[in-house]
């Protein structure tokens, strides 16, 4: 009876809102495993973008740090198993770390499909990473989002690599 008790308790305290701070808290752990990662730590940027992950599973902006620090410390499977996603929830960040993955484990036909799918998604409204820390640090460097011609180069790199097949709209 006394277990009943503390469990209703337990259940009637759930925060309805988010603290406030965690806002605070993305953004430092965002810094954090960037510079981990342009330090070469990639074990600490696992690290910390395991527990950022943790703190949000729904947050893409998570899920690509995190798919990133494993790919760079050689970690590809895992990597894809994170953002290998239902369509309905990834995005066009989740698509460009799955295609960075499929190429390192020469899947270089599912590489294509994931650019594709790019692709097709280019005319949509703007995805749920395109404010992402991966698309924000791009734009010190280029555009937002890769160019149609630059996604379709990149595309038929895999493609020479991998498969014989011809894209629709190639020469």
């Amino acid at each position: 009876m006394r277990l009943a008790h503390c469990l209703e308790r337990m259940q009637s305290h759930q925060p309805e809102s988010p603290p406030t701070y965690l806002p605070y808290l993305f953004k430092r752990f965002s810094s954090l495993i960037w510079a981990c990662l342009d330090a070469d730590l990639y074990n600490s940027a696992i690290f910390y973008a395991e527990r950022y992950f943790a703190l949000d599973h729904e947050n893409h902006d998570a899920r690509h740090l995190y798919a990133n620090a494993m790919l760079r410390a050689n970690q590809p499977h895992s990597a894809l198993h994170l953002v290998n996603l239902p369509q309905d929830q990834r995005c066009n960040g989740c698509l460009e770390i799955k295609s960075k993955c499929c190429s390192t484990l020469s899947r270089h036909r599912q590489a294509r499909e994931a650019l594709e799918d790019i692709l097709k998604n280019a005319a949509d409204v703007p995805s749920r990473a395109s404010l992402s820390s991966l698309y924000v640090r791009a734009c010190l460097i280029s555009s937002p989002a890769p160019s149609h011609s630059v996604t379709r180069t990149t595309c038929g790199t895999d493609l020479s690599r991998g498969s014989s097949v011809v894209l629709p709209g190639w020469p």
